[in-house]
């Protein structure tokens, strides 16, 4: 055998181990060779007993281990690995590979692979989680505020190719936003540092002059106005005035006129403002003035198809002590079967001075029985602050199945 050397391998009895292709010697150490020649083929017996060769390195022969007591990947068997992409669980389990596979999970953000230890696929236990797909790359870095943040996600991304944000920019966002912040003054959600208008609120689906509103700030002065295409800004229509942190001034506006102004202590109506309606907020002014140089009429009282005397002894509370002028009228709107006294009226209040309680007579009582029968008057009174005025009739008297009925008129007007 020159040319090569030969190479005996013992079992534990000391007998030849037997080798075929399908019973290779074990892996050989190169390094255990001898220096003094390379061997390229093994001399052996195969499992009936013939003498054969066996190559090194080499088809249907042996394999020898390199200086690192590795095998040479040219050596190696190719992996043969199934590959499949699932959106979720369900999905994974239902692929159709075997062991040794792949699934790359799109249900995660990045996206995870898990790989398939042993059959069946449809065992999720045989399946293993391996983490992020291409994890461990770059932390990538944006500029806020022209300072670097780092980012969180694990991304391919170079750190240094995020584009930096970029100030000047005037997006337009379609959806919901939510700002949280910390809460209190120091840590607000949004702080938005401008000159007027801090924020303009453009209605897209309004009509012409419809649609636009402006939010306004200065050093003293906050205002919401209602502003039209063209950008008038002469309609504000509610605004706040501070000092030193403090509010002093509410103002409200309509047209472009001043017409309600809330400061201190005072509540008080633009320069123009006249009440209009039964419930309007008046004005010391305009009760000072009167209308029309009449005075104020601050209580009353009215009653209809009366069928006896009344008891009315509140019509109205004086909120100040000082004169009154008590308007009385009644009619006879019903005529009794056979006859009937028409009642008197008596005005009822304590008086200013001396807080005796008094009884005015203003219409006496009489016998009618005339539908239309009637009687007023009118007397001034002091009344007392905080006491009542009102009324009584007396000497009601109707005989007949049929009653006599009657009206009661009665207005209050404040002389000071």
């Amino acid at each position: 055998m020159s040319g090569y050397v030969v190479y005996c391998f013992l079992d534990a009895n000391g007998l030849p181990v037997p080798v075929s292709p399908t019973n290779k010697l074990p892996i050989l150490d190169s390094g255990a060779l001898p220096t003094s020649s390379t061997p390229s083929i093994i001399y052996g017996t195969d499992t009936g007993g013939e003498q054969k060769d066996y190559p090194i390195n080499a088809a249907d022969g042996v394999v020898v281990t390199d200086a690192n007591n590795k095998i040479s990947a040219s050596q190696l068997p190719p992996l043969d690995h199934d590959v499949g992409k699932a959106a979720n669980q369900t999905e994974m389990l239902a692929l159709a590979v075997t062991a040794p596979a792949v699934c790359i999970r799109t249900d995660f953000n990045p996206p995870h692979v898990f790989y398939l230890t042993a059959d069946p696929a449809t065992l999720l236990t045989n399946w293993t989680d391996t983490g992020e797909f291409g994890a461990g790359g770059a932390n990538p870095s944006v500029t806020v505020g022209l300072t670097a943040k780092n980012g969180s996600a694990a991304t391919f991304l170079r750190s240094d190719g995020a584009p930096a944000l970029d100030q000047t920019i005037a997006p337009t966002w379609t959806a919901k936003h939510t700002f949280t912040g910390a809460g209190g003054s120091a840590t607000p959600s949004v702080s938005i540092a401008s000159a007027i208008p801090v924020l303009e609120i453009n209605y897209t689906g309004g009509g012409a002059d419809a649609k636009k509103w402006n939010w306004l700030a200065d050093t003293n002065r906050i205002a919401f106005r209602a502003i039209n295409d063209a950008g008038n800004t002469a309609s504000e229509a509610w605004g706040v005035t501070r000092a030193a942190g403090v509010v002093t001034v509410h103002e409200f506006t309509t047209g472009g006129t001043v017409r309600l102004t809330i400061g201190g202590n005072d509540l008080a109506a633009g320069a123009a403002y006249i009440p209009s309606n039964p419930k309007s907020l008046t004005t010391k002014e305009y009760v000072d003035s009167g209308v029309d140089s009449r005075t104020a009429i601050v209580g009353g009282d009215g009653k209809t198809a009366q069928s006896a005397d009344i008891n009315m002894p509140n019509v109205y509370t004086a909120l100040a002590s000082g004169l009154y002028r008590v308007s009385a009228y009644m009619v006879l709107t019903r005529a009794a079967t056979t006859s009937a006294v028409f009642p008197s009226l008596s005005v009822e209040y304590t008086e200013a001075s001396t807080g005796i309680g008094m009884a005015d007579l203003m219409i006496t009582s009489t016998s009618a029985n005339t539908v239309g029968t009637h009687q007023g008057g009118t007397t001034v009174i002091a009344a007392q602050a905080g006491t009542t005025i009102g009324y009584v009739t007396g000497n009601y008297a109707s005989v007949g199945a049929t009653t006599m009925q009657y009206a009661v008129h009665m207005h209050i007007e404040f002389l000071g």
